[in-house]
């Protein structure tokens, strides 16, 4: 299915859980800082991933997390990002570009795609989706 490479990398990734009753997004960026990273282009060789947590309409948690998939070579980065997504608890992610492997994935665990425009910051992503005003 994964295979173990991936299933390995996706393990030594360590996420805090959702907050209680949280829902939470995944957004693939280009840097590390939080609601002001700048979404990247692609998801699954994005450098970071950034874990938002929204109860209630409001951002309760933001977690900033190292892409093992960036730096490792061949194929196989959508297998090691859907397993992160799936262990940290993810229900939606927001994203400019979903290669194929990833989004049938994503489909199957039953985690929603949003789009997302280049280059725009998390927090603008948040509120042009509605999900929090941040």
């Amino acid at each position: 299915m994964w295979g173990r490479r991936a299933s390995s990398m996706a393990t030594k990734v360590k996420v805090e859980p959702p907050k209680e009753g949280a829902w939470r997004l995944a957004v693939p960026t280009l840097d590390p800082n939080g609601l002001d990273a700048v979404i990247s282009p692609h998801f699954a060789r994005a450098p970071y991933i950034i874990l938002v947590d929204v109860v209630n309409g409001k951002v309760v948690n933001v977690q900033s997390l190292s892409n093992p998939a960036f730096t490792s070579g061949g194929g196989g980065a959508g297998s090691v990002i859907s397993q992160i997504l799936l262990n940290a608890g993810v229900r939606a992610v927001a994203a400019v570009y979903i290669g194929p492997n990833l989004a049938t994935r994503l489909q199957q665990l039953g985690i929603a795609v949003y789009p997302a425009q280049p280059w725009m910051r998390v927090r603008d992503v948040i509120n042009s989706l509605g999900i929090a005003r941040v």
